[in-house]
Order: structure tokens, then sequence, then C-alpha cells
């Protein structure tokens, strides 16, 4: 399909993406992909953008990887733009009989301009693009920064060892994790995942130890180009109270000596701490269809 000019300007996925953005998604869902049953994946032109059906039970949901993790507003290949986009998401419903479609996270007008054009090609599906989660930003400063100092200092003085490194061992964070939330919230693949953004540069990990060395807090933060995301974190608070501020202010910390880093994202997701020291949001939309012949 040849693009006019006017429809090329039009096109909100045909803008730049960010490079740091783009590979920690590619390995994210690279990773994910490889836990996904090889008939279930519909790929775009052999890239790592694809779609999966998670489950044959009951009505049939086509979604990316990692769907429930994904944190990222932009989809399909870099620069390929949305009408190739539409025709691979159209092809992939064809070819696997699905009943259901989601598509995370998208900027409000990437939602509205595929929801347009899935319409076009699939009369008999109902299509809605709606709110889904808002993510709290901090650009040019932040709010009671004072807070995160005072709490990197109680911890150090308390005898927590502060640390950064680009490795993890998967199961010691699942364990903080599954005491503070419990065995079902997350799997392994999630923090096998974390691993695999480590492991290829896409993201810190900071640290909170007690005296006896043993993990108290940890933060990972995914390093897009411009912006820095507090992508998952995790804290013991019943044995360590405040460790989870203390990362937090080393992770910022970080953030402001980066010296390109413009933009420091909370992450998605309704929890008070984060507008205590954000100065912004970015809404963040999902695209759902539905199958309703008439």
């Amino acid at each position: 399909m040849v693009l006019t000019l006017t429809e090329t300007r039009d096109d909100p996925f045909v803008a730049p993406r960010d490079a740091g953005e783009v590979t920690a998604d590619s390995v994210m869902r690279t990773f994910m992909l490889g836990a996904a049953p090889p008939a279930a994946v519909y790929w775009q032109d052999g890239s790592s953008y694809a779609l999966v059906i998670p489950s044959r039970l009951g009505a049939r949901l086509l979604t990316v990887p990692a769907a429930n993790e994904a944190d990222f507003t932009f989809h399909g290949n870099a620069g390929a733009g949305g009408e190739r986009l539409a025709d691979f998401v159209a092809g992939a419903i064809a070819e696997s009989g699905a009943d259901h479609v989601r598509l995370p996270l998208l900027s409000e007008a990437q939602a509205v301009w595929l929801r347009q054009r899935l319409a076009a090609r699939l009369p008999d599906w109902i299509w809605s693009a709606s709110l889904a989660a808002v993510a709290p930003l901090a650009a040019g400063g932040i709010h009671k920064a004072g807070q995160l100092r005072n709490a990197m200092a109680r911890a150090v003085h308390d005898g927590l060892a502060l640390d950064c490194t680009h490795s993890m061992d998967a199961q010691e964070v699942q364990a903080v994790h599954v005491k503070r939330w419990g065995p079902t919230n997350r799997g392994s693949a999630f923090f096998g995942m974390l691993d695999a953004l480590l492991s290829a540069g896409c993201a810190e990990l900071i640290t909170a130890r007690s005296r006896e060395g043993v993990l108290v807090a940890a933060q990972l933060d995914i390093l897009g180009t411009a912006t820095r995301h507090d992508y998952y974190s995790v804290s013991d608070t019943d044995s360590v109270k405040g460790c989870g501020t203390a990362v937090l202010g080393v992770s910022w910390s970080r953030f402001m000596a980066d010296g390109r880093q413009m933009v420091y994202s909370f992450g998605r997701g309704s929890e008070r701490y984060k507008y205590q020291y954000a100065n912004g949001h970015q809404a963040l939309f999902e695209l759902r269809g539905f199958f309703a012949p008439t």
C-alpha cells in the first residue's frame, strides 16, 4: 500500500520513536514470545512485533505478548506506519479466528486512528478506544525531592547498603515479591524478563540490603534515551520502613546525573505516592474490539 502525503502526515504511528524504548520493548516481547505456544503466535514481517492468543478456551483473545507488562505507547514496526499495522492486525484476526482483540498501551491519537482503520476493514467488529491507565511524570524537577534525600540518608544511617547494578538474582527478587504480594501475583517468567532487560543493557536495578546482605528493596528502571521508566519495584517495608523510598531516591539521583534523560516516568498505576513527586502525567489508552456480526 502506497500512502499519500496527507495520510502519512496524519498517521500517529510514523513519528520517530525513542531508540532506547524500542530496544527494551523488543527484548521484553522476544523473551515473552519464547514462552508462547508457536501455533498461537502471529508475526509481522518476521520482526519482534507479534500478536498472540494466550488461551484457546472460551472467547479467543488476540493481544500483544506481555500485554499486562507492556508499559510503552507504541505498537508495530518502527517507521512502518499505521496502515501497515492495521493490515497486520486485520490479517491476524482472520488467520486466528479471534473473537476479542486488546491492544495496550496507545496514545489517544493512536487508539482513535487505529480504531477507524480497523472498523473500515472489519465491519463485523465493534471497536472502542478508551482510557486504560495514567502514568505520573516528572520533568525539569520533582515535588518533595527532600523526602527522597532524607529517605536515602536514613537508610544509610540504619545500616542499609544502597547499590545500582546491571544484573540480578531473579529468585531473590521474586522471594521479596512473594513475601509482599503472595505467590500468585507474578510468575517466574516475569522475573526472567527483568533479568533479560538487565542483561541486554536496557535497565538498571537499584537495591537496598540489610547489614546481613539480605535484599529488602529493589527497583528496576528501564532506560529510554529521553525517559527513565520506574518499571518495577518491591520492598519489604514490614522489616525495614522506608526502604522502598530510599531506592526510589537513588533512582531519581541517577536520573538527574544522566544528562540525556529529560523525563522521569513513575510507571502506569494509581498509587498515590507517585503523585507526591510527579509534576505531570501521561494518559494511556487501549483499543478493544469484539466480533459482533449482524
